[in-house]
């Protein structure tokens, strides 16, 4: 047993704080996911890829839409 435990065993805790341990220990092991596409293009020359950051935001943006009916605004950038 760990500290938590021994938190969560002592009877002076609420039980609205034992349900708000379980609610979070079911979103932690049930949840789910979005993927989000990686976009590039590959120079013929060098061979090096060149990412969208703009588009793979805008395909996360839409996914997050679809999936939760939420509207967000992402916004991805290399840093240097």
């Amino acid at each position: 047993m760990n500290i938590l435990d021994d938190i969560l065993d002592d009877e002076n805790i609420s039980k609205k704080f034992k349900k708000a341990f379980d609610a979070n220990d079911e979103l932690k092991n049930n949840h789910n996911t979005i993927e989000m596409p990686i976009y590039y293009w590959e120079d013929e020359e060098t061979k090096e890829k060149h990412y969208d950051f703009e588009e793979m935001a805008n395909a996360l943006e839409d996914r997050i839409c679809k999936h939760l009916n939420k509207n967000v605004l992402i916004t991805l950038s290399e840093v240097e």
